[in-house]
């Protein structure tokens, strides 16, 4: 269910995105009447809001002695995206500006040849993804003039690219 999928990628895992759906139907409610419409066991469901709220996805209101689940708007959803974006860049700018050249200085300088092997469709996405990567740098520091090369058979033709089409475009 691509409603699943999508929220499994901002966050929210499954018994989640079933404890939200189930609210959005509901309106304000009780856990029990939450946890029934779920299909979620109550003190899994009141964990569950717990996390929710935290979240900002649901609220919580007082009725009497009660405590009463109201979901969020279906449109702060796009706030929480925004919230994982803005930490998935920043978490990227802190990779690139401190972790990355940090674990280069760790690396052990070798100017021995170092064999790799890779297999299937995700491992030749990698080489030619490292293609893209390396004649990049190369070009950006001017280390030597880029130069590449590449052997393509017609048998193994019609299997190079598939992973990742569009990587004649890509390297021009």
């Amino acid at each position: 269910m691509i409603i699943h999928e999508t929220l499994l990628a901002l966050g929210l895992d499954h018994k989640q995105t079933d404890i939200y759906l189930a609210s959005l139907k509901l309106g304000p409610a009780s856990i029990r009447d939450i946890a029934a419409e779920a299909g979620i066991n109550r003190g899994t469901t009141f964990q569950q809001l717990k996390v929710l709220k935290a979240k900002g996805v649901i609220s919580q209101i007082p009725r009497g002695k009660r405590k009463i689940y109201c979901p969020e708007p279906p449109e702060h959803l796009l706030v929480l995206a925004e919230r994982k974006l803005q930490d998935l860049n920043e978490a990227k700018a802190t990779l690139s500006r401190e972790i990355v050249p940090d674990l280069q200085g760790l690396m052990k300088d070798s100017s021995e040849t170092l064999v790799k092997h890779y297999e299937g469709d995700d491992g030749i996405e990698f080489v030619l993804r490292d293609i893209l990567q390396t004649m990049s740098r190369q070009t950006a520091t001017r280390q030597a003039p880029a130069v590449y090369r590449v052997y393509s058979s017609r048998r193994i033709r019609k299997y190079l690219y598939r992973p990742l089409p569009n990587f004649t475009r890509l390297r021009v």
